[in-house]
């Protein structure tokens, strides 16, 4: 069983808890089921760690313009913010409402990606779309349309790059 299998098996055993006493309380407290779908999007289909490794994360993630231009720069990983494209309440909520089989899981946590943003461009992205979903955009283009000149375009290079190929 390969990580990602593993990571879904593990979310439609908690799902199928819903129906339990103190279940909507219980997901609520700590950040265990957030980590699960963090977690996620941090190896790629080979099993092969890619979140914060200098050498991997320019072949599977998407960078922003200027995150793309800091790294190549500086090649410092620690200077980068790894943002999901949608947020990680929404797809807990997603997954809440799902049918909960390991299917319908597995395309709601493929739905989403990690962008890699500057620091600055994270913390902006945060006050704006923290924990909402702009109608029929992500939060990376509706930022770019937003705020046009602070390189929230996604950068060509990386533009084709994907974590499960």
């Amino acid at each position: 069983m390969n990580y990602h299998t593993f990571l879904i098996s593990l979310i439609k055993h908690i799902l199928s808890k819903a129906k339990d006493a103190n279940f909507d309380e219980n997901i609520k407290k700590g950040n265990f089921f957030d980590k699960l779908i963090r977690n996620y999007h941090q190896y790629n289909s080979n099993d092969i760690r890619v979140y914060r490794r200098k050498t991997r994360i320019g072949k599977h993630y998407k960078f922003t313009k200027a995150a793309y231009e800091q790294f190549l720069q500086n090649k410092k990983v620690s200077e980068l913010y790894f943002e999901h494209l949608i947020p990680v309440k929404i797809i807990k909520e997603r997954l809440l409402k799902s049918d909960k089989s390991s299917k319908s899981i597995k395309q709601i946590l493929d739905e989403n990606e990690i962008i890699i943003l500057t620091t600055s461009q994270a913390h902006l992205l945060d006050k704006n779309f923290k924990s909402e979903l702009p109608k029929h955009l992500d939060r990376i283009t509706m930022m770019h349309e937003k705020f046009p000149n602070k390189g929230y375009a996604i950068h060509e290079d990386t533009r084709n790059n994907q974590l499960f190929a």
